[in-house]
């Protein structure tokens, strides 16, 4: 009777619990990963900017922070919102200024299209009006300026789909990458959301303003805003029942 007892007590026995130092190692490596896959966007971007010493320090801030996520709350969502600002913002802030770039190749002549980046606060394409090309004498002049307008917000939104579209496919594989894709995606939709949302209340002279110059072409910030909005909607409710939130959580 008494070795019954014993026999079934071994059998109810706690699971082994993982050894501090698999741990330290576990956050080592991730930290290491994140740091090698980040260094690698920044030195993309660095190309594009004046002031590299704040993608560093963006990215510096960004690994120290996660590190100290991991350590408090292991392997969780809680990094996703920082590597998806810390690394992922500047380079859909260049992926938005390419769309203008592509544009303005596509459309003009002799443009001298330059594309700069603001770590962390927004981009420019500068670029001359010389003459249009033949796509653009096609086109017609009065539609090039909001073409070029409408193409930096066509391409950011895109991104943010291929993104989340990543994000998915690389749930199983690389979890906590799956998660900073996924929420850098939504963030990106939220910005242009907002951006076209703020042309109702910027000035109508400045048509660096990409929705405003949008807006004198007839197209309402309101409806600019919607159409994103349902765009996003399109793309990723579908999908999220089919997403393995279990996993997404691990």
């Amino acid at each position: 009777m008494i070795q019954a007892i014993s026999q079934s007590q071994s059998t109810f026995s706690p699971p082994p619990t993982k050894a501090p130092s698999s741990c330290i190692q576990k956050i080592a490596l991730d930290a290491l990963q994140e740091f090698a896959l980040c260094l690698i966007l920044a030195a993309a971007c660095s190309a594009f900017t004046t002031t590299p010493i704040l993608l560093l320090t963006g990215l510096a801030i960004q690994c120290l922070v996660n590190i100290a996520l991991r350590c408090i709350f292991g392997t969780s969502w809680w990094t996703a919102p920082v590597t998806a600002i810390g690394s992922f913002l500047n380079p859909q802030i260049l992926c938005h200024e390419a769309g203008h770039a592509s544009a303005i190749g596509c459309l003009l002549e002799k443009s001298g299209r330059t594309l700069e980046l603001f770590p962390y606060s927004g981009g420019t394409t500068r670029f001359r009006v010389v003459k249009p090309s033949a796509l653009g004498e096609w086109i017609g002049k009065k539609h090039l300026q909001p073409l070029i307008a409408a193409a930096g917000p066509v391409s950011g939104v895109c991104v943010a789909a291929l993104q989340y579209t990543a994000g998915r496919k690389l749930n199983s594989r690389h979890p906590e990458l799956s998660r900073a894709l996924i929420v850098s995606a939504l963030i990106n939709i939220l910005f242009h959301a907002i951006y076209a949302l703020s042309a109702l209340w910027a000035s109508p002279k400045n048509l660096a303003h990409d929705f405003v110059a949008l807006k004198l072409a007839g197209v309402h910030p309101i409806f600019a805003t919607l159409a994103i909005l349902s765009f996003a909607f399109v793309v990723y409710v579908p999908s999220a029942s089919k997403f393995k939130y279990s996993q997404w959580t691990q």
